[in-house]
């Protein structure tokens, strides 16, 4: 074969290999057109003559590299940072194609420029970049990689290691597999070194997600410091028409109705008051904007406090997760006008719940299905329930905590209670 013909024909092959993974990791459908052709033609015929007219073998791996990126972002009408960070992963995939076809099949491992051997390994990956193309469409891979930016980190370094092998490889292809070992022990400390930033960017992402959760409901901690310090006036007033009562009332038993009236609609203008004792504030925001939700669902959710000071090994955020989960499903699983009951303690610096709603009775099948990945009694938009559960108890496996679940009855009704504590 015609040497150029032969470098014109690979360089297009891989150009369909990286479009056909990128488009696969993005989930996005091809849809080829007279545009699509005429930027692989031009891009075929610039590659061909970069690698002709260099000297330096290394220089047009570089420049053909820039020239993958510059067609990739054309092609899928992407940002420059997606475009670069599915440019890296695309082409790490057709490298590891590349050198698994080279490793297990020895005749492809010829560098001979008039050979059909390069060209048919080629067709190969380029085929399996179609399979990939159809099969890891459907799994939208992207958004995982744009939202893990440990991997994102992980991907770069495997790149710039598979950019030294590559130009290596050009340089000097007898002599590669003489330095494979060394290339694994590269690979293994960039992996080391890097460790420390995919920790600390770990670290940072609950950090993050525990500052979120802190702008949600501590300014709903402020709102009700507020409202106790309007209600200073009231209470004043309050207390003046108690002192007041034995005029109106002469005889002992209506003064003592009106006293016991009056003194417990004066303690329920103040019952959510008792948060602010708390000392996670952030726990005692995010109860009272709970209490408030489900009174506007015209349902009640009545929280008991035994102990103030709430101590455990979960991060306050993660608390207020997992309350979130069995607060959410009290008040969804209870009818208009009635109630939902929350109890906190903690002892031995544990925390424990208990919250308690009306609901059916638990047979051995069901309380085990609570907590699978998916289950829900729920007939509507199932797609969006059956994870809550489900990853209360991952969360307790997590941090060593005990998960129960029972029913109660009162001889009238029954009860679904669920209890934990970590």
């Amino acid at each position: 074969m015609n040497p150029i013909l032969h470098l014109a024909i690979t360089d297009c092959l891989e150009l369909c290999t990286i479009y056909l993974i990128s488009a696969g990791l993005l989930s996005k459908k091809t849809e080829p057109d007279k545009r699509h052709a005429l930027l692989f033609f031009v891009y075929t015929v610039i590659s061909v003559l970069l690698e002709e007219s260099l000297l330096f073998p290394a220089a047009s791996s570089i420049i053909g590299g820039f020239l993958f990126f510059v067609c990739l972002f054309l092609l899928l009408h992407i940002s420059l940072t997606d475009t670069l960070i599915v440019f890296f992963t695309s082409t790490i995939l057709m490298d590891g194609a590349e050198f698994l076809l080279i490793f297990s099949v020895p005749p492809f491992r010829t560098t001979s420029p008039t050979s059909f051997l390069p060209v048919i390994a080629m067709l190969f990956i380029v085929f399996f970049a179609f399979l990939f193309y159809k099969i890891c469409g459907r799994l939208f891979l992207y958004q995982y990689i744009q939202k893990n930016i440990p991997l994102k980190i992980i991907i770069v370094n495997i790149y710039l290691i598979s950019c030294s092998v590559i130009i290596y490889l050009k340089i000097d292809p007898k002599g590669f597999f003489n330095i494979l070992l060394f290339l694994v022990l590269v690979f293994l400390l960039l992996f080391l070194l890097n460790w420390e930033i995919i920790a600390n960017q770990k670290k940072l992402a609950q950090k993050e997600k525990e500052l979120e959760i802190f702008r949600t409901y501590l300014p709903v901690v402020n709102e009700l410091t507020e409202q106790v310090r309007l209600r200073q006036h009231q209470f004043d007033n309050q207390i003046q028409a108690i002192s007041m009562l034995p005029a109106t009332y002469k005889d002992y038993d209506s003064l003592a109705d009106a006293l016991t009236n009056y003194s417990g609609y004066v303690a329920a203008t103040f019952r959510n008051t008792i948060f602010l004792k708390l000392n996670l504030k952030l726990l005692a925001g995010f109860l009272f904007s709970k209490c408030h939700e489900a009174e506007n669902q015209k349902k009640e959710l009545r929280v008991i406090i035994k102990n103030l000071n709430i101590k455990t090994i979960l991060p306050e955020y993660k608390l207020v997760d997992a309350l979130g989960i069995l607060i959410d499903n009290a008040v969804e699983n209870i009818l208009e006008g009635d109630c939902a009951t929350l109890a906190l303690d903690s002892k031995s610096n544990k925390c424990l719940v208990r919250i308690k709603n009306a609901g059916p009775c638990l047979t051995e099948e069901l309380r085990l299905s609570f907590f699978k990945k998916g289950y829900t009694t729920k007939t509507s938009d199932t797609g969006k329930h059956g994870m809550g559960l489900y990853h209360l108890k991952k969360l307790m496996d997590e941090y060593g905590g005990m998960i129960f679940l029972s029913n109660e009855t009162d001889g009238i009704r029954t009860y679904v209670v669920f209890e934990f504590e970590v």
